[in-house]
Order: C-alpha cells, then structure tokens, then sequence
C-alpha cells in the first residue's frame, strides 16, 4: 500500500477523475480499454458511499491519510499523464509521483522462495 496525504479537494479530484475515466470508456469493449483503465475501473468499483460521503465532511483546511494499492497508484500516476487536469488534480499528480518515487516495498511484499523453492 502506498499512503497519500490528501486535502478533500483533492480526494474529490480523484474521485472526478476516476469518474471521467468511467465515463470516457463506457462504451469500449475491454479489448480496447488498457490495463490501466482496467485497473482503475476495478478500484472505483470498491469505493463505498459512505466513505466518499465521509471525505466530503472533512475539514477542507486539514489534510488526512489515504492508502491505495501500489498498482492503482501507479495506474492513476500513468494515466493521469495523458489527460488534462484541474489544479486539485495537479496536485493530487504531485503526491502521486512523490510517494511513488519514494517507496520502498516493506520485506514482507518481497517474493521470496518458499521451502519447494517456488516463488511465494
């Protein structure tokens, strides 16, 4: 997991993009939607309406803690490059690419051998 520090505002940008990039590939047989798409469409999917309702009743002035999944970060990050952003999307880009270029995969998400010298 890879953890964010985020405004509302931003959140909602993720949320309105997420929202953009369900919209835009509606229509588009999975054979022609990327991985990435792919992988966001997954991840919208598992957001819950409470939780976006809870985001929106935040304090705008703080910013919180959020967690995504590596490959949705790195999904997000790579598709967001190819679409015209808001300034709260810029942002959220921002924290993306700092977070993604800092991370460290902890020992325990490393593959390793297991005792039939299979990957893990």
């Amino acid at each position: 997991m890879l953890t964010l520090s985020l405004y509302p505002t931003e959140f909602a940008a993720l949320i309105a993009f997420l929202s953009r990039i369900s919209r835009d590939n509606l229509d588009l047989p999975l054979k022609q939607q990327s991985l990435t798409v792919c992988v966001l469409l997954a991840f919208q999917a598992t957001l819950r309406l409470e939780q976006l309702f809870a985001w929106g009743q935040r304090d705008a002035r703080r910013s919180y803690k959020y967690r995504l999944p590596v490959t949705v970060a790195r999904a997000l990050h790579q598709e967001m490059q190819y679409h015209p952003l808001n300034p709260d999307q810029q942002t959220l880009l921002r924290h993306l690419d700092q977070a993604i270029s800092t991370y460290r995969p902890s020992q325990s998400h490393r593959y390793a051998l297991n005792s039939l010298g299979a990957y893990a």
